[in-house]
């Protein structure tokens, strides 16, 4: 039995959202690859089909006027593909926090094994490289906990 609903979005949540679904043109490949790695085939193409029906309700425009968008896909699919996006963005972000002390020594490893250029700047560019990154995962994590608060609530 299908339980949609309409979860309507703004700009910066459909925004945010959208920027995760911009990965979705490796899904195919990745597919392949995650069936190779044994996993479950019927999970990797929910979520490829989740994806997709998404795109259609936030635009498949990387940039789109409106002010807010409405999400018809089906609750307990939705929830589920929020909470993948949540745990997805928590390890992220756990990967990238670095210290500047693991940013310095991984920026002398790289200069000690041939690539060019000053440590510092090395590091510098490392920093804003971790730094974006967990930006970013910590505003996904954010906007799919607040969305799944709000999927609950209705």
């Amino acid at each position: 039995m299908s339980t949609t609903i309409t979860l309507t979005v703004d700009r910066h949540e459909r925004d945010v959202l959208r920027h995760e679904l911009g990965l979705l043109p490796g899904t195919f490949g990745d597919l392949a690859h995650g069936v190779e790695l044994g996993k479950r085939y019927h999970d990797l193409v929910g979520r490829a089909r989740d994806g997709l029906h998404l795109l259609d309700d936030l635009g498949w425009a990387h940039r789109d006027p409106r002010q807010s968008f409405d999400i018809t896909l089906d609750r307990g699919r939705l929830a589920a593909w929020l909470a993948y996006q949540a745990d997805q963005a928590e390890g992220c972000a756990a990967d990238n926090a670095v210290t500047p002390e693991e940013i310095a020594h991984t920026a002398q490893k790289h200069v000690e094994h041939g690539e060019r250029g000053p440590v510092a700047e090395l590091a510098r560019e490392m920093a804003e490289s971790f730094s974006g990154a967990v930006d970013e995962a910590l505003d996904l994590l954010s906007v799919a906990r607040a969305l799944s608060g709000r999927l609950a609530a209705s």
